[in-house]
C-alpha cells in the first residue's frame, strides 16, 4: 500500500508538470530542526529532523531513501526529491542534501539490492557479481571513455556477457565472443576496460589485413618517408619483380619484411632511406605494456594472419618477433609480459559470408568461449527506461538479485510523454518481433543480406522523440512529442524503421507489426 503522505513517483500519480516545478529545486542554507515523536502503535520515541515555515508553507523533511540524519543548527544545501501535494500548499517535501557548512556531502542512496558492479579504488579491485578483478590505477589514453556509456544498461543479458568477460580477465584466458550484429559484444569488453581503468587497444580484423598490423614492421625514422614506403607496398604489382619476389617470399613464409628486405625494397624502388626502426604491432604491444587486446572481426582475416598470434595465446603467452632479429616477449625473454595483459576476439558467426572459421589450433587456444544471444524485448525496455527515466533494471542471477545505481536520465523529455513507460513496452515488443522477422528472413527474403536492428534503432527512434519539432507551415505552431505523441511517433517510426524497408511487402509487414501492439495512428492505444 503507497504512503499517502509518500506516493509513487512513477509518471501518471498526479500532475507531472506541477509535480516538476518543485521536484529538483535546490534550496540553500536550510537549518534543520528535530522533536521526538511517539509511535500511537509501538509507544517508541522517535526523533524526527524536520523544517518548518518555507517558502512552499510545506514541511520539509530528509528523504528515508537516502543515508541522511542531519544535525540541528547546520546550515546545508539540499534538493527536493518529493513532493507529497504538487501546486498545493499543504504537503510535505522530502529532500536529499547537497552541502553541509559548503562542503559537498557524499551520501549514498540506501540501498535493498546490491550492486551488481562495485568499483573500489582505494583497494584497487573491481567486483562484477561474484567475481574480483584489478583496478589499474596508472590509467593511460587508451583507457575507454564513460562518455561513450550512457545508454549502457545493467540488464540481465549484458551482465551475464560482463560476467564472462571478468572471469576471463581473472583466469587470464583468452576469450572469443561469438554473435550475430549487435547483439553486443564488443561494448561489455570496452565498459569493463573502462571501469577498471585498463587500455584498451583495438585491431579491426579484415581481408586486408596483414601481420604487420599484428605483429610490427621496420619502418623509415622520417614520417614523410615512412608514408611514401607504406604507400609504396600497397601497390605490390606496381613493383620491380625483385621487390616482388621479396615481398611475396615474406608472405609465403608468413611473416613481414626483414630490416635487410625492407631496405633491399626502398633501394631497388629508388627510396633514400637514411634510418630504419622497428614499429611494435598491436599484440607485442598489449603484451609490453599490460593494455587489453580486442581483436574484432576475427573471422574476418585469413587463418594464416591469426596464427601469428597463437603463441601468445598459451597458458604462459609467448611471442617471438622474428622479423626484428628474433626478438622476444613472455616469460624469461627479451621482455617480460605484463601480467595485466589480456587478449579478446570478437566475431560473427561462420557461417556469414566472407567468415574463415578458426583452426583446429586457434580453438585449442581459445580457452574461453561464449556464443552472445540477441537481447530480449525485457532488455530492450530496460535500456529504454534507463535513458528517459534514469532506473537501472533489478535482475536476478543465479538466485541472488542485483540492481544498479540510477542515474539522471540522457532524454530529459521524454519522461513528459503521457504513457511513456506502456509505450516503452510496446516499443520493446515491436523491435524484438522485426529483429525476429530480419533473422528468420520473413522480411529481407532474396536478399544477400539479412535487414540488420540493433539497440541503435530504439536509441535513434528516442532521439527523435526527444528533440524533433515538427512546424506546421500555415499556422506556425510546433508539435513535440509531449503535445501530439501518435503524430510524432509516426514519423519516428518512419524515420527509424519504415525507411529501411526495400519493397511494398515488407513495408506492409513492418507496419501490420507497429499496428498489432498500438503504436500505429490508425489503432493508437495510448491517448
Amino acid at each position: 500500500m503507497v504512503d499517502p503522505e509518500r506516493p509513487d513517483r512513477e509518471p501518471g500519480t498526479g500532475s507531472t508538470e506541477r509535480r516538476e516545478a518543485t521536484v529538483g529545486n535546490v534550496l540553500t542554507g536550510v537549518v534543520f530542526e528535530s522533536r521526538e515523536r511517539r509511535s500511537r502503535r509501538r509507544g517508541k520515541a522517535t526523533t524526527e529532523f524536520f523544517v518548518s515555515g518555507t517558502p512552499e508553507h510545506k514541511i520539509l523533511l530528509p528523504d528515508p531513501d537516502y543515508n541522511f540524519e542531519p544535525t540541528p543548527g547546520v546550515p546545508y544545501d539540499v534538493q527536493v526529491t518529493i513532493d507529497t501535494k504538487p501546486g498545493e500548499r499543504k504537503g510535505k517535501l522530502f529532500v536529499k542534501p547537497l552541502k553541509e557548512e559548503g562542503v559537498p556531502m557524499a551520501v549514498e542512496k540506501k540501498r535493498e539490492t546490491p550492486l551488481p558492479i562495485e568499483i573500489n579504488k582505494a583497494e584497487g579491485v573491481v567486483y562484477v557479481l561474484d567475481t574480483e578483478i584489478p583496478y589499474n590505477p596508472d590509467g593511460g589514453p587508451m583507457v575507454p571513455s564513460m562518455k561513450k556509456f550512457e545508454h549502457f544498461t545493467l540488464d540481465e543479458h549484458t551482465l551475464k556477457t560482463l560476467h564472462k568477460i571478468a572471469t576471463a580477465v581473472d583466469l587470464k584466458k583468452p576469450l572469443l565472443l561469438e554473435g550475430e550484429t549487435g547483439v553486443a559484444k564488443t561494448s561489455p569488453i570496452e565498459y569493463l576496460a573502462a571501469i577498471t581503468n585498463h587500455e584498451l587497444l583495438r585491431l579491426n580484423f579484415s581481408g586486408q589485413t596483414d601481420t604487420s598490423e599484428l605483429i610490427g614492421k621496420f619502418v623509415p625514422n622520417d614520417g614523410q618517408v615512412q608514408l611514401e614506403f607504406e604507400k609504396l607496398l600497397m601497390h605490390v604489382e606496381n613493383l620491380s619483380a625483385k621487390s616482388q619476389a621479396i615481398i611475396n617470399t615474406a608472405a609465403g613464409e608468413q611473416r613481414e619484411l626483414s630490416l635487410t628486405e625492407s631496405q633491399m625494397v626502398a633501394s631497388e624502388e629508388g627510396i633514400q632511406v637514411p634510418e630504419w626502426r622497428w614499429q611494435d604491432g598491436m599484440l607485442p604491444r598489449a603484451m609490453k605494456t599490460g593494455a587489453w587486446l580486442l581483436c574484432d572481426e576475427l573471422m574476418l582475416s585469413e587463418a594464416s594472419v591469426r596464427e601469428r598470434m597463437n603463441s601468445a595465446l598459451e597458458r604462459k603467452p609467448w611471442l617471438v618477433l622474428s622479423e626484428n632479429k628474433g626478438e622476444s616477449v613472455g616469460e624469461g625473454a627479451d621482455h617480460e609480459m605484463h601480467p595485466d595483459f589480456r587478449v579478446f576476439g570478437a566475431s560473427n558467426p561462420s557461417s556469414y559470408a566472407g567468415r574463415e572459421p578458426l583452426t583446429p589450433a586457434e580453438k585449442r587456444r581459445w580457452t574461453g568461449y561464449l556464443f552472445v544471444e540477441r537481447p530480449d524485448e525485457k532488455s530492450y525496455e530496460a535500456m529504454m527506461n534507463f535513458a528517459a527515466f534514469g532506473t537501472q533494471p533489478k535482475v536476478n542471477i543465479d538466485g541472488q538479485e542485483y540492481q544498479g545505481d540510477d542515474a539522471d536520465p540522457t532524454y530529459k523529455l521524454l519522461k513528459r510523454i503521457p504513457r511513456f513507460k506502456e509505450m516503452i513496452i510496446a516499443l520493446s515488443k515491436f523491435h524484438a518481433q522485426i529483429e525476429k522477422m530480419a533473422h528468420d528472413k520473413t522480411i529481407g527474403k532474396g536478399r544477400p543480406e539479412p535487414y540488420v536492428f540493433t539497440r541503435d534503432n530504439l536509441l535513434a527512434l528516442m532521439d527523435f522523440l526527444d528533440a524533433k519539432r515538427l512546424r506546421n507551415a500555415k499556422t506556425k505552431k510546433q508539435t513535440t512529442a509531449q503535445s501530439d505523441p501518435k503524430t510524432v511517433m509516426q514519423r519516428a517510426f518512419k524515420e527509424c524503421y519504415l525507411d529501411f524497408m526495400q519493397g511494398d511487402d515488407d513495408k506492409k509487414k513492418m507496419t501490420d507489426q507497429f499496428k498489432a501492439v498500438g503504436l500505429h495512428d490508425e489503432n493508437w492505444l495510448f491517448s
